[in-house]
């Protein structure tokens, strides 16, 4: 039976439960991996690829693990304060996998650090752009799903003022991001280092200007 409204409960957390079990994971691999980290580990990287700023064990073992639990809770209890909160159980599911995906992505890149920090051969940029297009990928082949709310999807003036221009304006996005994303992966992967990071960032703004100008153009459509 649909749930009426979204509301946190243990059926809720028991659906995230493979994100809970890599939060598990990750745990053990930290604790494993901390004693064993150098005294210093490149924490951020510059356009061309090459480490910029370093930071302890600490840093390198705590940083993303909390940001990412951090960004799960924000995730689980931000759609209870949506005005629109009874949506949320027509798009139950696919908010679900969103809400894993993002701290899930999160704590991929954390290993990926772990690794390159233990010299296991791992460039935690390319983990990094390649995290960014595969969730581009997944909201695109999600999107068309969404429905209204002031905190997942294109949430224009536009969209927000029309149902009509909320669905059409979401399937544009969908079909766009996938066709997109797959562009990015293929610059991450083919393009040499030192431009393959300004290539992904600027496919990422025209998928982020793309759905607020097509919302726009769609609104005046609709009330022309």
């Amino acid at each position: 039976m649909r749930e009426s409204t979204y509301r946190v409960d243990r059926r809720t957390l028991a659906a995230d439960w493979p994100l809970l079990v890599l939060m598990l994971l990750t745990i053990g691999v930290t604790a494993w991996a901390f004693p064993r980290l150098p005294g210093q580990s490149p924490v951020h990287w510059g356009v061309s690829g090459t480490a910029d700023r370093f930071a302890g064990p600490w840093f390198v073992a705590l940083w993303w693990p909390v940001f990412a639990a951090g960004l799960y809770l924000l995730l689980l209890y931000l759609p209870l304060l949506d005005p629109k909160r009874q949506n949320y159980a027509d798009f139950g599911r696919t908010y679900s996998l969103i809400r894993q995906a993002i701290p899930g992505l999160i704590l991929v890149l954390h290993l990926a650090q772990l690794a390159e920090a233990l010299g296991m051969g791992v460039s935690t940029v390319s983990v990094l752009l390649l995290a960014i297009s595969a969730l581009f990928l997944g909201l695109g082949l999600a999107m068309s799903r969404f429905r209204p709310n002031y905190f997942v999807g294109i949430r224009t003036p536009w969209t927000l003022a029309s149902a009509e221009v909320w669905r059409r304006t979401h399937q544009f996005t969908g079909r766009a991001w996938v066709a997109l994303s797959l562009l990015q992966a293929a610059a991450v992967l083919l393009l040499p280092l030192r431009v393959r990071f300004l290539a992904s960032m600027a496919v990422a703004a025209v998928m982020v200007i793309l759905p607020v100008v097509y919302s726009y153009r769609v609104y005046r459509q609709v009330n022309g």
